[in-house]
This record gives C-alpha cells, structure tokens and sequence, in this order.
C-alpha cells in the first residue's frame, strides 16, 4: 500500500539514503532512516587522554575533567515502581491494565534516550578534543554479575559508552585504545609505587612522593601512560587493546573500585 504521510522531520538528512522503515515505540509512530555517509575525519591532534569510567563520576579523565553520573534510572526508580505496581493490580485484558503497561514502556523508553543522549554527549566531547583516547577494557558482562554492582554500572553503561566512542573515533580518524585495568587506582601515576587504598578513600595521597590528586583522576593518569606505552610499541591505529590479562587476576574484582563505594 503506498501514499503520503506527514512527518516532523527533527534534522535534514545526511549522505545517501539507504532505507527507511516505520516503526512503533512506547512514545509513538516514527521513521527510521539509514544514510550512508562518508568518513569524516577530524583535523589531527597530538594530543591523548586517558579515562577512567566509574558510578560516583561517569568518566573522570587525566587531565582532571569530570562528568557527572546522571543515574538516569536511579532518579526515575520511584516513578518506575509506583507505574509497576499499577501494572500489577491491573486485571489482565482490561482498559486500566493496557493503559498502565503503555506508561511503564514510556518511562522504560524515556530513561533509555536519556541514557543514549548523555553517552553521545561524552563521546562526543572526547573524540572531538583528543587524537587518541584511552579507556579500560573492561568485562562489564562479568562485573554485572556482582549484584551488589549490576544496578549501577548497568544505569552507568560503560559498554555503550565505548561503543559509541569507538564508532565515532572511526569516521574521525582518531584513536581508542583500550588497556588492562589492574590496579589503575592503587598505582601512584606520579612515581609508580602502590598505594593501597580502601573503596572509602576518594583521594590519592602518596607516601612516597607527596603526590595528591583525586582518586580517579590518578587512576585516568594511569590508563593514560598504559595507553601510550601501547601506542609506542604498536604505532597509531584507529583502534588498540593491550596484550592478555596477567594470569590469577580477575578484572571485574580489581574493578570494584570503579563503583566508588
């Protein structure tokens, strides 16, 4: 069947359209459309950064720049739960239950572009600003496990965020490489002995040196110098990891300290 439909086009496309498809969300009807565009690489920076992702800040990088962690889902919970329990009183096939399951879709759906929107805006920021980023290659489907954890650092989305960081680092022309995360928060990035430090201690203080800086940011400072010590060994690349894991280590253990308990 074809005809007219009337559309609010939010942004004029861009490249060569591919396909569109009409599709139906909790909000409402909308078009989809895939363009194909060409690469479109940034002016070449010499410049790095490191990040280190967390649940207290999103990301907090080694030039001390943080992001603050909106908590999306933590911050919609009660509203989230009240339209549950709503859903849950509701008598199968009746008007009140439809209507109660439509809302609980809404605020799935409105939580999820909130959480997309944000990610995008970091990613964004990062890639623009630095030729070569360096994150930690985190196993985030193993520290979902811990369910002390598994709310946070799913609402945090650590691996969307390097998805997104990744795929716009390409069509930059930029550089993500992605590094062991042991013990990036017990090093001193300073003189690099360890420091060891409980979950509950937001600051570096090292007894060897006097270097003081913000928990993370020592940690990001870390991942930095990891990162650069790949890129001398390797050369540039769109995208890096560092070698394997050393043997005995779990990193989604070492990584607790991420959730910034």
């Amino acid at each position: 069947m074809w005809g007219r439909l009337r559309v609010i086009v939010h942004r004029p496309l861009e490249g060569t359209l591919k396909f569109a498809r009409i599709v139906l969300r909790p909000s409402g009807w909308y078009l989809q459309c895939v363009c194909e565009t060409p690469p479109h690489p940034l002016l070449k920076k010499e410049n790095a950064v490191g990040l280190d992702m967390g649940i207290r800040y999103l990301v907090a990088d080694s030039h001390g720049h943080l992001i603050d962690n909106p908590k999306h889902a933590r911050k919609t919970a009660k509203r989230l739960a009240h339209a549950q329990r709503t859903l849950a009183r509701g008598k199968k096939g009746s008007h009140r239950r439809k209507k109660a399951k439509k809302k609980v879709a809404r605020i799935h759906e409105h939580i999820a572009n909130q959480r997309k929107d944000t990610l995008h805006k970091a990613s964004r920021y990062y890639v623009d600003g630095y030729q070569a980023i360096v994150i930690e290659d985190l196993h985030v489907s193993n520290m979902v496990r811990n369910h002390c954890l598994a709310f946070a650092i799913a609402d945090a989305s650590w691996g969307m965020f390097r998805q997104y960081l990744e795929a716009k680092a390409e069509s930059a022309g930029r550089q993500v490489i992605a590094v062991r995360p042991h013990y990036t928060s017990q090093k001193c990035s300073s003189c690099g002995e360890y420091v060891e430090k409980s979950l509950s201690v937001r600051t570096h203080v090292c007894p060897f040196c006097g270097y003081i800086a913000d928990r993370d940011e020592n940690a990001a400072r870390n991942i930095l110098q990891r990162g650069l010590q790949v890129l001398a060994r390797t050369g540039p690349s769109s995208s890096r990891r560092e070698g394997p894991e050393p043997s005995g280590e779990s990193p989604s253990a070492l990584k607790r300290e991420a959730a910034g308990l």
